[in-house]
Formats: structure tokens, C-alpha cells, sequence
């Protein structure tokens, strides 16, 4: 869908949801880590767009590139070119998307995730890893539970 996105498990090399590159463990570089990664993204989006559509107040993961930022096309053809590249040519690329791309944060105005090219989303799918994750599930519970939301948008 045209995030920035690079696995290669023969290097051990992946990019995270910021579009940063980052090196893995080992154990970490299967078939079954990215699947899951990958479904744990479109749950957190699912999620995202469903409290949109809700007007429901939560925390959204946002995530902009800088005024300098190339489009999103040629970051990742730099990316898949980086595949076949030395190890230095990943480590150079590696500081430029550092460089190119802010970090993503969390707030309550939406502002899409660039290295996703998300419209919408938040962090859902880890409650018991973040804390963000366990406010968005309270704001949810009480809106299914027909009650007024725990935190208010501000």
C-alpha cells in the first residue's frame, strides 16, 4: 500500500513503522515475526479508522517526513536497491531516513502515518506493553459499554 518497508532476513535487516532502518535479532528474522507484524498494523489501522468514523477521542500514532524528504517512491526504491547493496550502503541509508523522517507521536489530533502511507492510526494491538495501547482500549470499552469516555480529548 506504499509504506516504506525493506525485510531482509538474510541480512537481518527490516524497517520499523517509522520507516527506520533496524537490524534484528536472528530469531526474529522469520516468516511468521513479519506476518505478525504485519497483521498487528492493519488491526491498529482497522482499529484507527473505526474511532474516526465514532468521533472517539484517542491516541493516535502520527508519524510526518521533513520539509526535505524526497517523495515516499524514492525512499523506497533506495530502500529496495539497499537489498543488493554492501553493508555500508545500508548503514548510509539508515542515517538518511533517521535524517529525512520525524519520529513518529502520539496525539489526539490525526495526522496520518507517513512511512505507513496510513491515513489513520494508532497503537491497539499491545496493552499490556504501552501505555498508549491501554487508553484507547478504555476508550473503546466505554463507548461499547454505551458510557462516556474515560479521558477526554484533551
Amino acid at each position: 500500500a506504499g509504506a516504506l518497508a525493506l525485510y531482509d532476513l538474510h541480512h537481518g535487516w527490516v524497517t520499523t513503522e517509522e520507516g527506520a532502518l533496524k537490524k534484528i535479532d536472528v530469531r526474529e528474522a522469520t516468516i511468521g515475526y513479519i506476518v505478525v507484524q504485519e497483521l498487528m498494523i492493519l488491526a491498529n489501522a482497522a482499529v484507527a479508522r473505526w474511532c474516526v468514523e465514532r468521533d472517539l477521542p484517542v491516541l493516535f500514532r502520527n508519524h510526518t517526513a521533513r520539509a526535505a524528504a524526497p517523495p515516499r517512491e524514492v525512499l523506497q526504491q533506495e530502500l529496495d536497491e539497499a537489498v543488493h547493496a554492501p553493508l555500508a550502503h545500508l548503514a548510509a541509508l539508515r542515517e538518511r531516513t533517521h535524517l529525512l523522517l520525524n519520529r513518529a507521536e502520539y496525539g489526539a489530533d490525526l495526522r496520518g502515518h507517513w512511512g505507513l502511507a496510513l491515513p489513520a492510526y494508532l497503537h491497539f494491538t499491545s496493552p499490556i506493553r504501552r501505555y498508549a495501547d491501554l487508553v484507547n482500549h478504555r476508550q473503546i470499552r466505554a463507548l461499547l459499554r454505551g458510557e462516556a469516555p474515560p479521558y477526554p480529548r484533551d
